[in-house]
């Protein structure tokens, strides 16, 4: 494998992780939508999670 192909898999790898973030932060709010008390034994608030969720896209830019 060349260096540009290692590269252009790297940058699809990034991409298939950023997706199965998404997705888990998507399912994560409905769970604690329906259960927001779990968040209460770390002393987070769904304010944290919805924080999480608007940051999670630059963190992968």
């Amino acid at each position: 494998m060349t260096p540009k192909q290692r590269r252009l898999e790297r940058m699809r790898s990034i991409e298939r992780e950023w997706k199965v973030a998404a997705i888990s932060a998507e399912l994560v709010g409905e769970y604690l939508r329906a259960n927001p008390s779990v968040l209460d034994r770390e002393r987070l608030r769904f304010a944290d999670h919805r924080n999480f969720r608007e940051n999670l896209e630059p963190t992968y830019i």
